[in-house]
């Protein structure tokens, strides 16, 4: 029995490296945002950042999934509530929308599967995209708005 454990964990060593190349690009980008949201979850905002914004700027050597993406975008929300960092929220935002352009479905089940305490960034993510998309008329905005001295006293 030890003989056939030894022999399985001699080939899953040789195996497991052949299979980390053969993932080529991609499964760095995933390596890398593990290490990001790692850092964050450690609360070493900076490193996470460098992380993420070094992904971002070799978007072209880099293939990155609709699901990193989405993991991204959660990162830089994370990043924006941390340091009310405008250029974070920008990047959310960009990461949210690449994500959902390259595939809605898998970007969304990332998005379900977030930890309680992360939905906020997600369902924020939502309302902003979704503001910017489809900007209210201000007109009609103002028309709904009742003042409060304006409806009376209830007694």
């Amino acid at each position: 029995m030890k003989t056939m454990t030894r022999k399985l964990l001699a080939a899953f060593a040789v195996a497991l490296p052949l299979s980390f190349s053969s993932c080529g690009e991609a499964h760095t980008v995933n390596e890398q945002v593990a290490t990001a949201e790692t850092a964050m979850a450690e609360q070493n905002y900076e490193a996470g950042r460098r992380i993420c914004d070094g992904l971002l700027g070799e978007q072209d050597k880099n293939v990155i999934s609709a699901a990193e993406y989405a993991r991204l975008s959660i990162l830089y929300m994370q990043f924006y509530e941390n340091a009310d960092d405008s250029e974070a929220l920008e990047m959310a935002v960009e990461c949210y929308r690449k994500a959902r352009e390259l595939d809605a479905d898998s970007a969304m089940a990332v998005y379900a599967i977030l930890p309680a305490d992360e939905h906020k960034y997600a369902y924020a993510l939502s309302m902003i995209v979704s503001g910017m998309d489809n900007p209210g008329d201000s007109a009609l905005d103002n028309d709904r708005y009742v003042a409060p001295d304006s409806i009376g006293v209830i007694e």
